[in-house]
């Protein structure tokens, strides 16, 4: 793992065998969280679902699916 800072962000990118995490944050409110692409499918939450269907992936779901 490593942690630099770049002007007014902070970088933090981790790395296990071919699966890549990357995450920006601005000092204040705004964080920004890449995936490789492994994690395709894999993944849902706050932020949506990582798929190929931004127009959805892009909604709030409860834990229900509604």
């Amino acid at each position: 793992m490593s942690i630099t800072k770049v002007g007014d962000f902070y970088f933090l990118s981790a790395r296990n065998g071919e699966d890549m995490v990357k995450v920006k944050w601005d000092n204040h409110n705004t964080v920004y969280v890449t995936l490789s692409g492994d994690h395709s499918n894999g993944i849902s939450g706050m932020c949506g679902n990582y798929d190929d269907n931004p127009a959805i992936s892009s909604k709030l779901y409860l834990e229900n699916g509604q």
